[in-house]
C-alpha cells in the first residue's frame, strides 16, 4: 500500500484509516514492546517521537530468531519506534534512513538499512566477518537459497520495520538491520538519522531526527 496523492479533508481521513491498517500489517518483534518515551535513545518534536533500541548482545536475539541471527553475521538489529501524537498521518521515506557512525578522527559513515535477503545472505555465508571490508551479497539466484536461509528471510521480513505511514495517535515499531561488521562496541558512536518525513496530503516537511543510540545516562543528581 503506497498512498501518494489525496485531497483534504476527506483524503486525510482516508489516509489515517489506511495508515492504521498498514501499521497493523507490520508485526512487532517477538521481544516485548517497550515504551518509546522511556528509551534512552530518542528524539521528539512536532508531535512525533522517534526512539531506538539497539540489540547489541546475542541474548537480545534469542526470542526472535530460531537458529541463526543477524548478530552472528555482525549485523545489528535496531528496534525503531515512531509514536505519532498528532491528529494526521505522517509519511516516512524509509529509503533515506541511515545509521551514521562517527568514530573519533574518522569521517562519518552513513549506512543504509539492509533488506532481509541480504542479511540472510550474510548469516549463511561461510567464513568469519571481516570488519575492515564492506560485504556484497553472494549468489542472488532464488535456486541457491536453502530452506533454512529462506526461513531466516521470512523471520527477518516479519520483524522488519516496513511501514511508510505513521498513523495519528499511534505507535509503530520494528527492526532495521545495519552492517557494522561485528563492531557492536561502535554503537556508542552511532546515530539513527531520519531525514524525510512529511504530513500526508501536504508539502509540510518535518525537521529531521538524529537519534544518538546510547546517550550518556543521567548522573545521580538527575542532570
Amino acid at each position: 500500500m503506497r498512498i501518494r496523492q489525496l485531497t483534504a479533508p476527506l483524503a486525510l481521513f482516508a489516509m489515517a484509516v489506511a495508515g492504521a491498517a498498514f501499521s497493523q500489517q507490520n508485526p512487532a518483534p517477538a521481544n516485548a514492546a517497550k515504551d518509546p518515551a522511556k528509551l534512552r535513545a530518542r528524539d521528539a518534536h512536532q508531535d512525533l517521537l522517534v526512539a531506538a533500541d539497539a540489540w547489541t548482545h546475542p541474548e537480545d536475539y534469542k526470542t526472535s530468531f530460531v537458529k541463526k541471527s543477524p548478530y552472528d553475521a555482525g549485523v545489528v538489529a535496531i528496534d525503531v519506534y515512531f509514536r505519532n501524537d498528532g491528529a494526521v498521518p505522517i509519511q516516512l521515506n524509509l529509503a533515506t534512513v541511515r545509521l551514521t557512525i562517527s568514530l573519533p578522527k574518522q569521517a562519518d559513515q552513513n549506512m543504509p538499512p539492509l533488506q532481509p535477503p541480504v542479511v540472510a545472505n550474510y548469516m549463511y555465508s561461510k567464513g568469519p566477518v571481516n570488519p575492515e571490508r564492506r560485504r556484497l551479497p553472494i549468489g542472488s539466484g532464488g535456486g541457491n537459497i536453502s530452506k533454512d536461509e529462506q526461513k531466516s528471510i521470512d523471520e527477518l521480513r516479519t520483524l522488519q520495520f516496513s511501514s511508510d505511514l505513521l498513523p495519528p495517535h499511534g505507535t509503530v515499531h520494528g527492526l532495521m538491520y545495519f552492517d557494522i561488521g561485528g563492531h557492536f562496541d561502535w554503537i556508542s558512536y552511532c546515530r539513527l538519522y531520519v531525514p524525510d518525513l512529511k504530513i500526508m496530503g501536504t508539502d509540510k516537511m518535518l525537521f529531521f531526527f538524529d537519534v544518538p543510540l546510547l546517550p550518556p545516562a543521567p548522573d545521580s543528581s538527575g542532570k
